[in-house]
């Protein structure tokens, strides 16, 4: 799946994601190492007494060529019996042979950790454990991040679960006045946020909200610490400016529709508007099978991490998470606007189910189809999403807004 709204990001920061592919497990690992689809890497081993290498990473991390503070953060956890250390090995640029020294960071690692930044070149990263018992590796992430308080744009904020599940969300006041727009990011590869420029030019106070987990996402879905944690982020948002339901508007295109659906049934917001709507994250990993083989493969780790496994009745619980939750909602208050793919490959039924959900209830809906599969027209979905804001915004909450296409 690519970027659906790639001219929306704000970006210019270096946020990369290490993944498993680029893992390479030590020789000395010989018992039981077990992949996780690309999601986590599990390995059960007597590592011994003393700290020895369990895994390495093919890419090396440069650092140094801006003045702009760097962090690290790797998904790992393990057993009580088991302890682990992150080797930071520093090597001077234009010479790898020189080896300047080492920066090693002592497990459990619970959050980004800021890296000496002291000379100009590259990072080699080894992970060593010692003990006995399981050690779980997910991705390792290297952000650079602002000078002032921030990562991905000055004032955002870092959320996590006990468990070092992430999200990401930035607030911007504009003027202070309704409504409060929130948009959940899409698809994201390149970690931080999407729709910054599009919400700004509203002129509206703003909410963006990124899910940096996995390849490129996880549907904004998680423990419930996590999915507790960010409706207390918008609700936060919400008691800032002193509004309520009825002046917030929640958003979001392809991966960032389900986000923006399932937390409004908490939120019950003015209007939803969802461009590409994917309601059965279930199906999606489920039509990657003989719908869409090879497109967006990503979804079977979503259902994999979410679920526990990637079997039909897994498919069916993760879709029954969503509505199970918006059907306990009154949206007697909410209009949906939503554009949908006619021939959607990803979740040909997301709008129909949308339907079917808010039959008998007293809600208005507005949908558009457009021709071809969930891809095929990215740039007409973002036009049609944008109109739909800027009429809202100047109809109903009285704001002038310029046609910009």
């Amino acid at each position: 799946m690519p970027n659906d709204a790639g001219m929306f990001a704000r970006g210019g920061l270096d946020n990369y994601k290490l993944s498993l592919e680029s893992m390479r497990i030590a020789a000395s690992i010989r018992q039981d190492v077990r992949y996780e689809g690309h999601d986590r890497i599990q390995i059960t081993e007597r590592f011994g007494p003393e700290y020895v290498p369990v895994l390495s990473y093919a890419m090396n991390i440069r650092i140094g060529h801006t003045q702009k503070p760097y962090e690290i953060w790797t998904e790992v956890s393990c057993d009580k019996t088991v302890s682990y250390q992150l080797r930071l090995s520093k090597w001077q640029e234009g010479a790898a042979d020189i080896f300047l020294g080492e920066q090693i960071l002592e497990g459990p690692l619970t959050g980004p950790v800021p890296l000496v930044k002291d000379f100009n070149g590259f990072l080699s990263v080894e992970l060593w454990a010692r003990g006995e018992g399981r050690l779980c590796v997910g991705e390792l992430h290297y952000r650079e991040i602002q000078e002032t308080e921030g990562t991905f744009l000055p004032g955002d904020v870092r959320h996590a679960d006990s468990a070092g599940e992430e999200f990401f969300s930035y607030l911007n006041r504009m003027d202070g006045k309704p409504p409060l727009n929130v948009y959940f990011s899409g698809y994201r590869s390149l970690e931080g946020f999407e729709g910054y420029h599009m919400m700004r030019s509203m002129g509206a106070p703003f909410l963006l909200l990124a899910d940096p987990r996995l390849e490129g996402g996880s549907f904004y879905l998680g423990s419930e610490e996590y999915e507790q944690k960010l409706e207390e982020t918008i609700r936060d948002a919400m008691k800032q400016l002193g509004f309520s339901g009825q002046q917030v508007i929640m958003s979001g295109i392809s991966m960032g529709t389900l986000g923006a659906a399932y937390y409004s049934a908490a939120i019950l917001p003015h209007t939803v508007i969802l461009g590409k709507p994917l309601m059965n994250a279930g199906s999606v990993a489920a039509n990657e099978k003989l719908l869409r083989p090879g497109g967006f493969a990503t979804s079977l780790d979503v259902l994999l991490h979410l679920e526990g496994a990637t079997d039909e009745t897994a498919v069916q619980r993760l879709n029954h998470r969503m509505w199970n939750r918006f059907d306990r909602a009154d949206f007697s208050g909410t209009s949906f606007a939503v554009s949908y793919m006619q021939q959607d490959d990803y979740d040909p039924f997301a709008y129909e189910n949308l339907l079917e959900h808010l039959k008998g209830k007293t809600v208005q809906i507005y949908g558009k189809g457009m021709s071809g599969r969930h891809n095929d027209n990215t740039d007409g979905i973002v036009q049609w999403f944008k109109r739909q804001y800027r009429k809202i915004l100047q109809e109903d909450f009285g704001r002038d807004q310029e046609e910009s296409g």
